[in-house]
């Protein structure tokens, strides 16, 4: 899941009715990579689930399963070119 904010700013993710680990990949507006963490869901026993925050604001962020992000050997300082294929809105 791809969230794309309008300004680059500080944003904190949680894992609240998640099933699964996810990779988070948090973007400035040019794509480079300026961090990414493995979350992990939140036990729904849990009266809070731990928050997964980026270490500088950021205008996308990027979820994909967990693994991915080092299977595919991506790193802090990478540059990602996201598209969209308008003719799938």
């Amino acid at each position: 899941m791809l969230f794309v904010y309008d300004t680059p700013r500080q944003m904190t993710f949680w894992m609240k009715n998640t099933l699964i680990p996810l990779d988070i990949l948090f973007l400035d507006p040019r794509g480079t990579i300026l961090d990414i963490q493995t979350m992990q869901p939140c036990p729904q026993t849990t009266p809070s689930c731990p928050t997964f925050p980026a270490t500088a604001p950021a205008q996308y962020a990027l979820e994909v399963n967990e693994g991915k992000a080092l299977e595919w050997g991506l790193k802090v300082g990478d540059r990602m070119s996201l598209r969209v294929d308008s003719s799938k809105l």
